[in-house]
Order: C-alpha cells, then structure tokens, then sequence
C-alpha cells in the first residue's frame, strides 16, 4: 500500500494542502497534519524529530538537484504519515 499510486496521490495532496496553506512555519504544518491525519496533536518528541528531518530530506532533495525540494520532502512526510499504523488501524 506504501508504493501504490493511490498512496502517492494521497501524500502528494496532503503535502499540497499543507504548502498552500498561508504559513511557511515548518512546525505549524507538522502540528497540523498530525491534527488532519491522526486526529491528535503531535507530541514534542514527534515535532523535534520531524522538524529535523524535514530539513535534512530537503537538503538532499536540493542537492540530487530536485527543484521541488520543499514539495517533496513533505510529500515524504505525508506518504509516512499516513502509512502509519496509527492512521490505518482505528483503536
């Protein structure tokens, strides 16, 4: 399900929606897709981490010399997020 197409539309429109959002503050697009996805907020050890490799996933989208860097490390972080168990079994 990870690498199906549907997945990759799905992490690519929340990814979107995150970026079109009218805020460029890495940490309140995190909170809120955690709000959107999991429908809890994020706690400060998930911030931190995702923060941080969000950065770094960036970085090395810019230089492979991607030009969609932002865009694609957050599609990144999307596509994890909901393939996450927590989003895909309801407890």
């Amino acid at each position: 399900m990870m690498n199906s197409k549907l997945m990759d539309q799905a992490a690519q429109g929340l990814a979107s929606h995150l970026l079109s959002s009218g805020t460029a503050d890495s940490l309140a697009l995190v909170r809120q897709a955690f709000l959107r996805v999991l429908g809890r907020p994020a706690g400060d050890a998930e911030e931190n981490r995702w923060i941080s490799m969000l950065v770094k996933l960036e970085e090395r989208y810019r230089e492979a010399g991607e030009k969609e860097a932002r865009k694609k490390a957050w599609r990144s972080f999307a596509r994890v997020l909901l393939s996450s168990n927590e989003f895909i079994y309801v407890e």
